[in-house]
């Protein structure tokens, strides 16, 4: 409405933008929601296998946004030494997946991973050899293609939400997003 008030003052049919002198609502605070270990670690063990389970795995335990897994390549995955290389995202941008630089300079990072996560990622990579053509992403459709970022959190949702696994686990839903949380809160309780 504001861009519509802006055409017709700029073509001099009203003098002024009504929408100007409007104050906009308020955007309102998702509560930040998060999994303690005990409730991090019975999700983990409950979803190997299913396919969100290297997704879900590697947001728990690394922090990573879901772009950043959707990008991330085993190139940038050191198995050897135990860390995680991120420095690019997966976004759509119109109608193809595109692998963009990071939004800021603090985005790039090196992460260390847990040994629970360096079994499951050699595991993971050892499943997809001779499987996938052309191996590159870690998370990646059967064509070797990466996976759209929403389609983690959709995949995700309907793993807790459709088939019932907060239910069947007693666990509260969090978003995918919220699993970055889960990883920062168990940092904190195990310093």
């Amino acid at each position: 409405l504001h861009m519509a008030f802006e055409f017709a003052v700029k073509r001099s049919y009203i003098k002024n933008n009504p929408c100007k002198k409007i104050d906009r609502p308020k955007k309102e605070q998702k509560e930040m929601q998060y999994y303690k270990s005990e409730e991090i670690f019975k999700l983990l063990d409950n979803i190997t296998e299913y396919s969100s389970y290297i997704p879900v795995l590697l947001s728990l335990t690394t922090g990573m946004r879901q772009a950043e897994i959707a990008a991330l390549t085993w190139y940038n995955v050191d198995l050897e030494n135990g860390f995680i290389k991120v420095d690019a995202q997966i976004q759509k941008i119109g109608d193809k997946l595109e692998e963009l630089t990071l939004k800021s300079t603090s985005s790039y990072r090196t992460i260390a991973m847990f040994d629970y996560t360096i079994e499951a990622l050699r595991k993971h990579k050892a499943a997809q050899e001779g499987v996938i053509p052309n191996l590159k992403y870690v998370c990646s459709n059967g064509d070797g293609s990466p996976y759209n970022p929403d389609t983690l959190g959709s995949n995700y949702r309907r793993l807790m939400k459709v088939y019932n696994l907060c239910d069947r686990l007693g666990l509260k839903y969090i978003r995918f997003h919220d699993l970055r949380h889960s990883h920062a809160s168990f940092l904190i309780a195990n310093k």
